[in-house]
């Protein structure tokens, strides 16, 4: 009988078949890994992995978790940085009343034939940014619709309701493989 060595090991881990969790079988992809690291979200693209074709559970081969071990320890260069939405769990009680929210900001509209795709109230060539820009130097509402009389007051407030809302979502960088 042959005795079974590490490199053995390896090899059978490399041509693992099924899932532990779902029995499914899985096949070699590309995937993306995302994790936390002392609180922070990492996202590394581009991974090679075996994925569950069920439940779509990752296996890394010992090769490829050692080459994402050595990226973590050499802290490379962030190539790029996502918005992500981050959601408290609290949250989700209330849940529906926030989508009644905003399902109801129906004067924020995106084209990207108008200002470039940003957020602009009404189709028009005003910005939720100049809105909340004007704001926040000083100027009332009235002074905006004075300067801005095709707005109406309901188009000043959707636009600060929405400028709320997506400050709630944070950027976090991603790291490639």
């Amino acid at each position: 009988m042959k005795k079974s060595t590490k490199h053995d090991k390896t090899r059978q881990a490399k041509v693992k078949e099924l899932c532990d969790y779902c029995c499914e079988t899985l096949s070699p992809k590309i995937t993306n890994l995302e994790f936390r690291v002392k609180g922070e979200l990492i996202v590394i693209e581009d991974v090679p992995a075996e994925v569950c074709n069920r439940c779509g559970k990752k296996y890394l081969s010992a090769e490829t978790d050692a080459g994402i071990e050595r990226l973590l320890r050499n802290k490379p260069k962030v190539e790029k940085t996502i918005t992500v939405p981050v959601f408290r769990w609290a949250a989700a009680r209330s849940n529906a009343r926030k989508k009644e929210t905003m399902r109801n900001l129906t004067r924020i509209t995106f084209d990207p034939n108008v200002m470039g795709g940003k957020p602009c109230i009404r189709g028009m060539r005003v910005t939720v940014g100049t809105i909340v820009g004007l704001i926040a130097s000083g100027h009332s509402i009235t002074d905006i619709l004075q300067a801005y009389p095709y707005l109406e007051d309901e188009d000043i407030r959707e636009a600060l309701a929405y400028a709320a809302w997506r400050v709630e979502e944070i950027e976090l960088p991603l790291a490639h493989a």
